[in-house]
Order: structure tokens, then sequence, then C-alpha cells
């Protein structure tokens, strides 16, 4: 079943490449250059290629990072590809390609799939930010959404049920998604019929969660809980539209209705429940086009791959005291860390090779950040981190912005902070003398890549003054 279900998400993808957003214009000459220029495309290849070179050098200390850095691979490629194809907010090629990035996975052996996975989410969402340095990646966004969504699925079912199917629970809620987009696209493709093809296909996607979480999913719960995130994401779309000038209550209000309906999921099913309701939650809005829908969802983001964390690290979340300053400054952390790199890229100093590097280095120091949590603030600061990534987000739609990169970045470094706390454990429990010794490096580390960035954006702000 793993198999058919890697080769049908292929076939949908391959389906909607060559047939589906006919009618939707392309990208400008223009921004294709600047989003797919020879220098980010080559920062974007090093970044797996660093992760590589640290799995080799770390050795056994390092168990998973290979797998992680083939995952970053295929993610990145799937970004790249999915930008390539996207044709509007409403485009289903590069769903299609984020839900065969992450089916793909099921191929793989049990032993080394979740690293895998995990890397995968690592790549997309990453590639999304860098990609957007550049341009506007919408499209390397949205796949970056659904398959992130997806293997969070996959991950949690596998961990949670008894059942094999559970390990495919997000791709196949996932593939039901772009299948509906597909059908929906056949049946009402003309441009002047967006609203009626939207709606067509939304039906059809809960006539197809049905149909999976009863047929494949052999579960009673699974297709009950898709159908109520279904039903919430209709409810935001409701609050806050796509085209509705930003109003932060209704936006605020959003953000709490899905952390409604992760409770409601987490009763009935809990963590599995959760994982399920966040397919179900980006589904619709993805369907829609409205990424302010998705920006609100970021909280119910965090507290699935929380539970992820829960499942590798329990005695770490039991040490968790939201009184505690630890936990406090881990929070802080996680809302400001991913909104720095889309601040600097709006101050319009991320064009060409010195852009594109300055993009891999605020990327290296995104998916850095759980590294400096461990030493300096330990368990309770990396908890706080992993919640704190999924409200950076929520700050991006208070001020009325739309973009997606802010959730895709959080979540990739929410996702590099699963896999990577068992590396960094052994921080952990060093004495003071060796922690002062590991975060003078650390402050050392980062001080040179700040100061890099800076030259990079400075050099450039020279070249260009009259």
């Amino acid at each position: 079943m793993n198999i058919a279900l890697s080769v049908i998400a292929l076939a949908a993808a391959a389906a909607a490449s060559l047939f589906a957003d006919r009618n939707q214009d392309a990208p400008s000459v223009s921004q294709a250059r600047a989003t797919f220029s020879g220098p980010r495309l080559f920062a974007l290849l090093l970044l797996p290629a660093i992760a590589a070179i640290l799995a080799v050098y770390l050795g056994a200390a390092g168990t998973g990072l290979f797998n992680v850095a083939m995952g970053m691979g295929v993610g990145v490629l799937a970004a790249v590809v999915a930008e390539s194809l996207d044709r509007g907010p409403n485009s289903i090629a590069p769903l299609a390609l984020g839900v065969a990035a992450a089916a793909v996975m099921q191929v793989l052996n049990k032993d080394s799939r979740e690293a895998t996975q995990l890397g995968l989410a690592i790549g997309l969402g990453a590639a999304s930010w860098m990609l957007s340095s550049g341009g506007v990646a919408r499209g390397a966004s949205r796949a970056a959404v659904i398959a992130i969504a997806a293997v969070a699925g996959d991950a949690l079912g596998a961990r949670a049920e008894s059942f094999d199917a559970a390990a495919m629970t997000g791709s196949a809620f996932a593939l039901a998604t772009v299948v509906a987009g597909l059908v929906a696209q056949a049946v009402a493709g003309k441009s002047s019929q967006a609203t009626l093809r939207t709606l067509f296909a939304v039906a059809l996607l809960g006539g197809g969660g049905v149909l999976v979480g009863k047929q494949m999913m052999h579960s009673g719960d699974a297709w009950i809980i898709f159908l109520l995130a279904m039903v919430t994401g209709l409810v935001v779309h409701l609050l806050v539209g796509p085209d509705d000038k930003p109003d932060s209550f209704r936006f605020l209000l959003a953000a709490l209705v899905w952390l409604g309906a992760a409770t409601a999921s987490f009763s009935i099913d809990k963590g599995y429940g959760m994982a399920t309701a966040l397919v179900g939650a980006v589904s619709v809005p993805l369907l829609l086009g409205n990424p302010r829908a998705l920006l609100s969802l970021g909280p119910l983001a965090s507290l699935v791959f929380y539970r992820l964390f829960r499942e590798h690290y329990t005695d770490a979340t039991k040490s968790i005291d939201i009184g505690q300053h630890y936990a406090l400054i881990g929070l802080g952390l996680g809302i400001v860390v991913p909104l720095l790199p889309i601040e600097w890229r709006d101050s319009q100093r991320a064009e060409g090779a010195r852009g594109a590097v300055a993009g891999l280095l605020w990327t290296i120091l995104v998916l850095g950040t759980p590294l400096v949590a461990a030493v300096i603030l330990g368990p309770k600061g990396v908890i706080g981190l992993i919640f704190g990534l999924g409200f950076a987000s929520i700050v991006e739609g208070l001020r009325g912005g739309l973009k997606l990169e802010t959730l895709t970045l959080g979540i990739a470094a929410t996702a590099a902070t699963v896999v990577s706390y068992g590396w960094l454990e052994p921080l952990l429990e060093l004495e003071r003398a060796q922690k002062s010794h590991h975060l003078i490096i650390i402050a050392i580390v980062v001080a040179v890549i700040s100061l890099l960035i800076f030259a990079l954006s400075y050099r450039r702000a020279r070249t260009e003054t009259p």
C-alpha cells in the first residue's frame, strides 16, 4: 500500500503539472529570473550538502542526520519545481508536488522514515523562504504547507496507532485534497468559474475525506476529525478572507477557533487526532487560496509538532513550566527568529549573489536556533521555542501580512528542533564552566554570521548609492 500511495501521488503531480492550471498566468520573466537565479539555486543545493557533511563529520553522534540531509534534498527539489509550476493562489500543481514529496517517504523503511520526513519538512520550509528572498515563492510556500502537514500526520500516525495505514494518514488525506482540486479544475476549469470550482473542490474533498477515513484508515475517528477541521477551515475563511481588509480582532479570533478545533481533535484521538486535524485545516485554505487563514493556524502546527517531540522526549516535556523564565525566553525567541529574515528581505537587500549567500546564512541561523536554546535555556527553553515558532505567523497576520514563508520557516525550525534534540541532550547535562565554553563558541559563530550578513547587505546598498 505504501508504494501504491507513492505512485498515485506522483501520478497526480504529473497530471497537475501537465493538464491543470492552463488558464492561469505564468510568472513574469523578471520574477522568474529573480527567483531562480544561479546563485540562489546554488545556495539551495548547499543546504542539504551542509547537512550531509555534518552527518559525515559527526558520525555516530549524529545518528539519522544523513537521512535528514536526504529529506532536505528532496524538499529543496520539490520546492523549486513547485515554484516553477505555480500559476496563482488556487494553483493545484504546487500542492501536488508537495504531496508527492511526502508520499515518496513511504517507500523508506520504518527506521529511517521519520528522520527523512522531518528533513523534508526542513528542506521545504527553508527553501520556500530562500526562494522568496528573490521573488514571491507562493508555489513553494503552498507546497511546503501541505507537505509539512502530511508528514506530521504520517509520523504521528505511525507512532500513535497500531494499524499500518495510520502511517499514511497525512499523505492520504493530503492526496485527497489534490485529487479534489484536479477534478474540480477539470469539470469547472474556466477562470470565470473560479468560485464554483473552489466550492466544488471543497465538496469533493469532504467526500474524499470520508472515503479515505473509512476505507483506507479503517478508523471511525479519522474522517470525523478531518471533516471537523474542514468545517473549521470554512469558518476561518469567512472570518479572514483573502480579499478582506486586515482585521486584527478577526485574525486573533481565527487563531482561537483553530485552537478550539485542536482541543476537540485531541479529545477524540489525542496527538493522532490533532495531526489529522492539521491536514484538514490546511486543505480548505489551500483550495480557496487564502494565505491569511493559513497564517492563523501556526499555533495548531506547533501543537502537532510538540506532540511529535513528546513522543521522542517525554522526560523533557515534564519539565515545562510556563511561569519559568527560561520557557518564556524560549517562547519569545521562537516568535522573533522567523520574522528576522523576513524583515531583512523586506528591506530590499536580498538581490543578486550577495542576497543568495545572505539568505543561506539567515537559514543556517534560524535552523541553528535549537542549539542555542538547548545550551542556554535547557529543556524548558526548547519547549518554549517550539510553541513560539508557531506564533511567529500570528504576528505576521496581525500586522496585515500575507507571507506564508513566516509559517513555513517557523515550522522548518520546529522540525529541526524535534530531529536535533536527541543530539543536543548531552549539552543539557554540562556543568556551568563547560556550558560557558560552548556559549562563547556559539556567540562567536552567531556574531561572525551576523557580520557577514551585514557586510553583504551593506556592500549592495553602497554600490547602488548615486
